[in-house]
């Protein structure tokens, strides 16, 4: 299961509605860009505006420990910056991102 699986059907729905979709970055599984349809395809595989992006980072509180998952969230507005870290799932990470996000791409 990976973790685009693990969003919540309501938070799912919020970015279809704003029309923004998640996608993972090729070189790096643990990078999630944000992408508004602007309505304008210059091509069959253009995703749209970036808008931001989530990541995760996995680290160990201790020797021996399970590793924890934290979630970062950066907004572009205009320009890319960090609005929160260390969030604890996907589901927190996108309701930050939706609360930072400009008018524009609602």
């Amino acid at each position: 299961m990976g973790y685009l699986d693990g969003i919540e059907p309501r938070l799912r729905a919020a970015l279809e509605l704003r029309k923004l979709s998640l996608h993972e970055r090729a070189d790096r599984r643990d990078y999630f860009d944000v992408y508004w349809d602007d309505g304008l395809k210059s091509a069959p595989d253009d995703r749209g505006l970036p808008v931001g992006f989530l990541n995760v980072s996995a680290s160990s509180p201790g020797f021996m420990q399970r590793k924890v998952g934290f979630w970062w969230v950066s907004v572009s507005k205009p320009m890319v910056h960090e609005v929160a870290s260390r969030l604890p799932d996907i589901n927190e990470a996108i309701r930050v991102f939706l609360l930072h996000l400009p008018d524009r791409y609602s």
